[in-house]
């Protein structure tokens, strides 16, 4: 019984920031209201008050959330893989899945729009998102290195390389309100080959 109030209190938490995250890119973050959060999610405005501070406080931790992603995709695709090339592909494969993700590139436009106001969640969320991905995929290519790996750049080089490869598109989508072409499975895996042939991986 003791864990019931702190759970209810994580159960509401989730639910404001699933609320809020879908309000912010549907209404925009600034003619989204507080009390707009509490009707979609229910709950009482003193506990978001209590849980987030304010409405930043409330986009900070859907910054927190969403920047956790790309690390996890990370480290998801080289869970059980030793071979650089399977890591990679698998990768490859599980970057078109989020970043062809129409939510994922209306959240960028989102943090786009919201960093011009609020530059420090901007910044928040480069940090948490981009950078931390990219640090985890040049955890990879510094264990390769170290396993014997002979590679033609430096780790962090190859990182902001292949992340880009990978990421850059949902930024070019969210840039231009969607009007460039979205990227294919098979788009991304030709890009991972060519990565791949080009730092003779394979």
């Amino acid at each position: 019984m003791s864990d019931t109030k702190p759970q209810r209190l994580d159960d509401r938490r989730q639910a404001f920031l699933v609320a809020a995250r879908q309000l912010f890119i549907r209404k925009g973050y600034e003619t989204t209201s507080l009390a707009d959060v509490v009707d979609a999610a229910g709950g009482s405005l003193a506990t978001l008050y209590k849980l987030f501070g304010n409405k930043i406080g409330l986009l900070r931790a859907i910054v927190v959330e969403e920047g956790a992603m790309g690390a996890q995709l990370v480290r998801e695709a080289a869970k059980g893989e030793n071979s650089p090339v399977a890591v990679l592909r698998n990768l490859g494969k599980v970057g078109a899945e989020y970043y062809t993700n129409r939510e994922s590139v209306l959240f960028l436009r989102l943090m786009i729009s919201v960093s011009i106001v609020h530059p420090e969640c901007g910044r928040e969320f480069f940090d948490n998102s981009i950078a931390s991905a990219q640090q985890e995929i040049e955890k990879l290519f510094q264990k390769w290195a170290d396993e014997g790996f002979i590679l033609p750049y430096k780790p962090k080089a190859l990182a902001n390389i292949f992340f880009a490869l990978i990421a850059f598109d949902v930024q070019l989508q969210a840039i231009c309100a969607g009007g460039a072409e979205p990227l294919s499975e098979e788009d991304f895996s030709q890009r991972v080959e060519l990565f791949l042939q080009g730092t003779g991986l394979v």
